[in-house]
């Protein structure tokens, strides 16, 4: 199957899968990044109030790097400290978290469930009506 080059900014769709699995990893790590430091410090620590509060006032959008880069060049230590603990969060759950696999399996699964009732439909619209 020939995609074209235009179809994703000039991407292929394995690299378009890519860099959303980039912003999904470090979204990930960023809550479970909250919700460790949360628990092991609590509420008041500096990382914690420094992370909550970049998380709260900066969404990802498209680019987790960029994100992480901001985070990590503000002048706080509890920023810096957050960045690299969001850093080593992504990595873990990158490498040794996440399901590849599973996932495959379960778009393969979901897009030939979703064919096949959307063909279902079509047929169902396309016969005479009795």
């Amino acid at each position: 199957m020939h995609v074209p080059s235009d179809a994703f900014q000039g991407r292929s769709p394995e690299i378009a899968a890519r860099d959303a699995l980039g912003r999904l990893f470090t979204a990930v790590a960023a809550r479970a990044t909250l919700a460790e430091t949360l628990e092991r410090e609590g509420a008041e620590s500096e990382t914690y109030l420094a992370l909550k509060a970049y998380v709260d006032a900066h969404p990802i959008g498209r680019d987790g790097n960029d994100w992480l880069r901001g985070l990590m060049a503000r002048d706080d230590a509890g920023s810096r400290a957050a960045g690299l603990r969001v850093l080593e969060a992504r990595e873990t759950y990158a490498n040794e978290v996440f399901s590849f696999e599973e996932v495959r399996e379960m778009v393969e699964k979901a897009v030939t469930e979703e064919n096949d009732k959307l063909m279902a439909d079509y047929v169902k619209r396309m016969l005479p009506k009795m």
